[in-house]
């Protein structure tokens, strides 16, 4: 054994003998103990913010509740043979559209600003007729030629609200005639 031994000696490698269950060790409690009051208050933290989010949800629950159970009691004094209400909200905006009190922004008077816009940067064309049926703005005009009708349409089309499109176009003279469709982007 010695022989082996002083060869590993001499060729400066050597045996580590500090190794398996003699090995060094590292103490990772001695590392994490300063950050222990810092962790605990973390976690303490974070506890005291979900318990305050599930207090939060508890009482937004009971205010619904009982913010619902008026509104049915409302509504039955009003319509005392009405089905049970699942959705007040949905319910409050049926009764306004059909009243013709609704949130929604009136469209017809919407297009007309953008039509006027348009109409501003192209003064030569003029408004022969304007109808509105099933929220679509029909609109016949004159103008002295195609290229006023484009930019008339891509004027109304910019905002990207409304979307403008030419129907039909026939010579009119010395100028065309147009009918130009708007409507609300997405319909």
């Amino acid at each position: 054994v010695m022989p082996r031994l002083a060869v590993t000696v001499a060729s400066g490698a050597g045996v580590n003998l500090l190794q398996g269950d003699f090995g060094a060790r590292t103490e990772y409690a001695g590392l994490l103990r300063p950050w222990r009051y810092a962790a605990i208050l973390l976690l303490a933290l974070g506890v005291v913010g979900i318990a305050a989010k599930a207090t939060d949800l508890y009482v937004l629950q009971r205010q619904e509740a009982e913010l619902k159970q008026q509104f049915e009691a409302e509504y039955r004094q009003i319509a005392p043979g009405a089905p049970a209400v699942e959705d007040p909200a949905r319910l409050v905006a049926s009764l306004r559209a059909r009243l013709g009190t609704s949130d929604t922004p009136p469209l017809f008077l919407q297009s007309l600003e953008q039509l006027s816009r348009a109409l501003q940067q192209n003064r030569e064309a003029r408004i022969a007729a304007i109808s509105f049926r099933a929220g679509v703005v029909d609109i016949r005009l004159s103008a002295p030629n195609v290229s006023t009708l484009d930019k008339i349409q891509r004027g109304i089309s910019e905002s990207g609200q409304f979307e403008a499109a030419i129907k039909s176009t026939d010579q009119d003279g010395d100028g065309v005639s147009s009918r130009i469709q708007i409507k609300a982007s997405g319909l």
